[in-house]
């Protein structure tokens, strides 16, 4: 745990960071540089990377790794990385709130267990991509909003530490998309999480304009930009 305290104190309130660390936790390993950490942690028997903090800082802690493979660092980490001659990969952000969003929502419930069927043909629907599909151990519980009885949005929390809620595989039925189903789900979610831990995260591809706009409406900020090179 002593490890650990120095880890966070080496970018204090960096939610990132904090989320990152306990999705990795069982495998993680950490290089500490004076405004940059660079986390470590294997992903089907190899090495995952993401280096955080000052876009500098984070620059030369990238440079000193002597990286053979892909990364995520702050974008304009990546976008100096990228004018070296590095590979630009898709982006991403990541996002957090500590306030409870104020839209009034209705229908919308934690689901219990014998649900799971009908999350499962909605996402199959809706984001068949989704990070986390239903019976991954990283998944608590789902949120979900009925009408007339049809599940038609679905949130996942995958909260990993005590600090930070965490959401994510954020759907709509497609014969729901522009019902406001999907701010729903995400506004009732937050802010049940918000309570529970003091804040709560999620991410987006860069690519996504619909879901960023929707988030920012719900009150997450630009927390970081993410780029993903390749050397």
């Amino acid at each position: 745990m002593a490890a650990r305290d120095e880890l966070y104190a080496a970018l204090p309130g960096d939610l990132l960071l904090v989320q990152l660390a306990a999705v990795w936790r069982d495998d993680l390993s950490w290089r500490v540089r004076d405004g940059a950490v660079a986390l470590q942690h294997l992903y089907g028997g190899e090495p995952e990377w993401a280096v955080l903090g000052d876009p500098e800082a984070a620059y030369a802690l990238t440079r000193d790794l002597g990286l053979d493979r892909e990364v995520s660092v702050p974008r304009e980490t990546g976008e100096r990385l990228v004018a070296e001659g590095w590979a630009p990969r898709e982006g991403w952000a990541f996002r957090a709130t500590h306030v409870a969003p104020g839209l009034p929502v209705e229908g919308v419930a934690w689901l219990p267990p014998e649900d799971d069927d009908e999350v499962r043909a909605l996402l199959a629907a809706g984001f068949p991509d989704a990070s986390l599909p239903v019976g991954d151990a990283r998944v608590r519980r789902w949120a979900g909003v009925r009408r007339d009885g049809r599940l038609v949005a679905v949130a996942a929390d995958a909260t990993a530490d005590d600090r930070l809620g965490f959401l994510a595989s954020i759907a709509s039925h497609p014969d729901a998309r522009g019902t406001g189903a999907g701010a729903a789900v995400t506004a009732w979610a937050t802010a049940a999480l918000v309570e529970e831990r003091g804040a709560c995260g999620l991410w987006h591809m860069q690519d996504n304009s619909v879901a960023s706009g929707l988030y920012a409406r719900l009150g997450y900020s630009d927390e970081h930009r993410m780029a993903v090179v390749a050397p």
